[in-house]
């Protein structure tokens, strides 16, 4: 075979080789760019569950008293529910209004409402829970985790 058709073989077969390597080279950055792009997407969705939230609670009064020292305003302890929107499932609204003694509508409404607001603003469910109700929440509280 002449030379000058040997020499077009090789340049022929150097650039398909090259080629191949470009197209691999490709292939790997495009694969390790995916892989980066799912490791940063599963980072951040753990960053949000993670996320510290502050939640403001007001400091107790001490008692008021007249010139006298008789009592005008005192302390009472009371308990209200408050649900995170970070575990709200909408298939717990029924049974917390059952337990709660709450509207299953005013219930569904109140936290329509919220939606719209801060992903971390908690929602205030019920205020000066009776003893049985306390009771209710207290034995439920974990239910929402699983």
């Amino acid at each position: 075979m002449p030379r000058h058709l040997l020499a077009r073989d090789e340049t022929g077969f150097a650039a398909a080789r090259m080629a191949g390597f470009q197209y691999t080279a490709v292939a790997i950055f495009l694969f390790l760019i995916s892989g980066f792009w799912q490791l940063y997407r599963s980072s951040s969705e753990r960053a949000e569950r993670n996320r510290v939230k502050v939640v403001p609670v007001g400091a107790p009064r001490g008692k008021i008293l007249d010139r006298d020292g008789r009592v005008i305003v005192d302390n009472r302890p009371s308990w209200s529910v408050i649900l995170s929107r970070e575990n709200l499932k909408p298939e717990h609204l029924h049974e917390i209004a059952d337990g709660l003694h709450l509207d299953y509508d005013d219930l569904k409404s109140n936290v329509a409402r919220f939606l719209r607001r801060s992903k971390y603003e908690p929602i205030i469910i019920k205020q000066n829970l009776s003893i049985a109700e306390l009771a209710f929440v207290v034995s439920h509280r974990d239910a929402g985790r699983n």
